[in-house]
């Protein structure tokens, strides 16, 4: 099995996406729901 050529870089940029999309997902569902139960 072969190993595709991987740039450090855009192992990093991509981690660092991965973390900052994770948080606003975590963030905004965290928020919906907060509306949800608050307004339920």
């Amino acid at each position: 099995m072969a190993e595709p050529h991987i740039d450090i870089k855009s192992v990093i940029a991509f981690t660092m996406f991965l973390k900052a999309f994770g948080g606003l997902l975590f963030i905004t569902s965290s928020s919906f729901g907060a509306v949800v139960l608050g307004n339920g």
